[in-house]
């Protein structure tokens, strides 16, 4: 599955959609780009990947911490670049800050993350540029944490699964 999900806030859902949303998709009724990246989690198959461009809020904030925790239990993020604002120049301006990842729904084969942030460079060909030049893989990453709404990097190889026996078995592989 691949998309880029079309951009709501729940204030401005009609009754109608808020309804609906509470009841399809409470982890990520915040905002209609949420329930998109749930929606095409359930349609991806059990060993396939869903990949998908949105916007990076879903990684930061409070509001979004089930769906996180719904991501972790359930697949793994196998490559995510952080893009930030500017990633699009037929964006103008800062209007949207954006992050590209791709879930993998097969937990148990073992394989290791690869993390990009590009935050920097104010249009497309400044990130490229960044990109080719300053490129560096971090094997592996810790990204998110229920108790945490900030992203950030580590190298500890135990936050690679979301459980401790897929961890174990990952490492001893």
């Amino acid at each position: 599955v691949v998309a880029n999900p079309p951009y709501m806030g729940s204030k401005y859902f009609d009754g109608i959609l808020k309804r609906y949303v509470a009841s399809e998709y409470p982890e990520s009724k915040a905002d209609l780009f949420a329930c998109f990246i749930t929606r095409c989690f359930i349609l991806t198959k059990p060993t396939g990947v869903n990949g998908m461009v949105t916007m990076q809020s879903w990684m930061f904030l409070s509001t979004f911490e089930e769906l996180r925790d719904l991501i972790l239990k359930k697949s793994f993020i196998s490559t995510m670049t952080h893009l930030g604002e500017r990633a699009f120049d037929t964006i103008g301006g800062a209007v949207v800050s954006t992050t590209a990842f791709v879930l993998d729904k097969n937990t148990v084969t073992p394989s290791l993350g690869v993390f990009i942030r590009l935050i920097d460079g104010g249009s497309e060909a400044e990130k490229s540029k960044i990109l080719i030049v300053d490129y560096h893989r971090v094997e592996t990453a810790e990204i998110f944490s229920s108790s945490v709404t900030s992203m950030y990097f580590s190298t500890d190889e135990s936050c690679l699964c979301p459980d401790q026996e897929q961890r174990s078995r990952r490492l001893q592989n």
